[in-house]
């Protein structure tokens, strides 16, 4: 029943095996993953703790506990166990990026970048740097993706160097495409195109957005927010104007917020103040909005 995903059904087998083989580290394991695939995190992790009081250097035990303590959103307990897989692996690339992954999610960009520099034989040496891991991994590759785009956006480096470290970034997230089942794609072009929006690269990041329209048109309202804000700051005011009205005609509940208090960027003082000023203008008929779709 595991096998062919009904995690379920697999449950009272497991719960009997484990009852005639207590000691079964590999059974353990799966109940703990039918669990987590359940999200049932509290019995995933009396599981997995069973697993680890056999043997407290399993790394399948605790690669799951650091992979449901992620997607609990716990994730400095999630660090935590993927430092100690970390210390047990013979192979620390998972685990190191995995680190480097979650504190991205963190903002800790220091940490982040010290684990995927412990990768690379020189700091711009990723592309150079064969890897030990699974090409397949789209996810990682997201992560070493995202490294390149923080480090872009330093300010005391070389035009070229910030040329190259771009380069490097569109050079993993095409190979995490690469390795995207179709079904999965929007997700990831999604992911990349807000990677690029968090450090603020509006240009990259708008790009990917724009592909989402064009691959996903019944998802497109997704992105519009995005592509407005990023087309604003590009002082590209026809697409922004654009974007502008079509949120004012299929989402119009997110228009009657923008600019307010409600805004997700209500900090964007700027911003604000140009969507209340277009919004007013719009609302007396100065600026016909239609004329922008």
């Amino acid at each position: 029943y595991s096998t062919f995903n009904k995690p379920d059904l697999a449950i009272p087998y497991l719960n009997m095996t484990l009852n005639e083989y207590p000691y079964s580290i590999e059974h353990w394991n799966e109940l703990g993953k039918c669990h987590l695939q359940q999200c049932q995190y509290e019995e995933a992790n009396e599981a997995l703790d069973f697993a680890l009081a056999i043997d407290d250097e399993n790394t399948d035990s605790l690669t799951l506990k650091a992979f449901g303590y992620h997607q609990a959103g716990n994730l400095k307990e999630s660090c935590d166990y993927y430092l100690r897989l970390a210390n047990v692996s013979k192979n620390k690339t998972k685990a190191y990026l995995a680190l480097a992954q979650i504190y991205l999610e963190m903002r800790d960009h220091a940490s982040a970048i010290s684990y995927i520099e412990k990768l690379i034989n020189r700091k711009s040496g990723l592309t150079d740097y064969e890897l030990e891991l699974n090409e397949h991994d789209a996810e990682i590759r997201i992560a070493a993706g995202r490294f390149f785009t923080i480090e872009a956006q330093k300010s005391d480096i070389s035009e070229e160097e910030q040329e190259n470290n771009l380069r490097n970034a569109e050079h993993q997230f095409t190979r995490a495409l690469e390795f995207t089942p179709k079904e999965e794609r929007f997700d990831v072009l999604f992911k990349i195109g807000s990677l690029y929006f968090d450090e603020h690269n509006f240009e990259y990041a708008n790009q990917y957005f724009e592909l989402i329209n064009k691959e996903f048109p019944e998802d497109a309202d997704a992105t519009y927010f995005f592509l407005a804000y990023g087309y604003y700051h590009q002082q590209e005011s026809a697409s922004f104007m654009h974007y502008l009205a079509k949120i004012r005609k299929e989402i119009p509940d997110m228009y009657a917020t923008m600019g307010t208090g409600d805004t997700i960027l209500m900090t964007d003082t700027y911003f604000n103040e140009a969507l209340r000023a277009i919004k007013e203008d719009v609302s007396t008929g100065k600026i016909n909005l239609n004329k922008y779709l």
